[in-house]
């Protein structure tokens, strides 16, 4: 799924279909504010997947800077219905969508404390996960939890470890050489115990 940007407040939506090698357009989400029609922009144009469903935050035409104008959007492509989903905190400037296996997750900072807040929805509703009192950050994305339970984050700075069990964290910082850029996107990978030889060992027997 894509989103493009048609004009400041309006945009289309496309699925593609593997299948049929072809997109298609649906139908762009109008947000409701009470029962007036609200025009909406994606904030970000990230879209998370999870659960069976697109999702991702727009914000409203009428007040651009007003950060809790911001929600997030669910759309659910087997049924192309859109839903719309509370930010679990209001007045944050710097938020970033994510997923936990099968759950949203909403990482955003609380100003009133300096720290950051890792909140997952959950049965329908936000639970808040972990609260991360860090420092020169300037965006935090969910990765994945452990299954020892640890939540793996993702920073300007690194990989975060966080453990849920002692409200600790350590930080794996990026090497030197590429620290310095901005455009790095890390991506999880789980060492195997098989070796190539012995799965053709096994596909020879």
């Amino acid at each position: 799924m894509v989103l493009y940007n048609v004009n400041d407040f309006e945009y289309l939506a496309f699925i593609y279909k593997a299948t049929t090698n072809s997109w298609r357009s649906v139908a762009s989400f109008r947000g409701l504010n009470g029962l007036v029609e609200e025009r909406v922009i994606p904030e970000n144009f990230v879209i998370v997947f999870v659960a069976n469903k697109f999702h991702w935050t727009v914000r409203t035409e009428e007040t651009v800077e007003m950060v809790e104008n911001q929600y997030i959007v669910s759309f659910d492509p087997e049924t192309e219905m859109h839903r719309r989903l509370e930010n679990p905190r209001e007045h944050t400037k710097f938020s970033c969508l994510g997923s936990m296996g099968t759950c949203l997750t909403w990482c955003c900072l609380n100003e009133d404390f300096g720290t950051w807040e890792i909140w997952v929805w959950e049965d329908d509703t936000w639970n808040i996960a972990f609260k991360l009192a860090i420092s020169n950050v300037l965006h935090l994305r969910s990765m994945c939890r452990l299954p020892d339970g640890q939540l793996l984050l993702e920073c300007n700075r690194g990989v975060v470890c966080c453990n849920v069990n002692d409200d600790t964290y350590r930080v794996v910082e990026y090497p030197e050489e590429i620290a310095r850029w901005l455009l790095i996107q890390p991506e999880i990978y789980l060492e195997t115990m098989v070796s190539p030889a012995e799965l053709e060992l096994v596909a020879g027997a």
